[in-house]
């Protein structure tokens, strides 16, 4: 199955681009895609979005076809699904 990913913020400047379709096998969960995901990225990749234990960073947003969930999520993915993903924007 088809899963699109598309990345903002540092996200999407970590990864080069902006959106991308990744083809995984079915069944499969978020948490599972995610951590497939993470492994299959650069190292720069990955500690944005990883802290040392290998555990998603509570700063990353994750929405899966527009609705907002966290990387431990029991969501079952399906063919065409869309995940975004972001980092929480800061300043002053």
């Amino acid at each position: 199955m088809i899963i699109h990913v598309q990345y903002a913020t540092q996200v999407r400047m970590a990864v080069g681009h902006n959106k991308e379709s990744i083809e995984v096998k079915d069944p499969t969960t978020l948490a599972e895609f995610l951590q497939a995901l993470g492994l299959s990225k650069s190292d720069a990749v990955r500690s944005l979005l990883f802290n040392e234990q290998g555990e998603w960073k509570p700063g990353v947003l994750i929405f899966v076809n527009n609705i907002a969930v966290n990387a431990s999520h029991r969501t079952e993915l399906n063919d065409g699904d869309t995940i975004s993903l972001m980092t929480l924007v800061s300043g002053g």
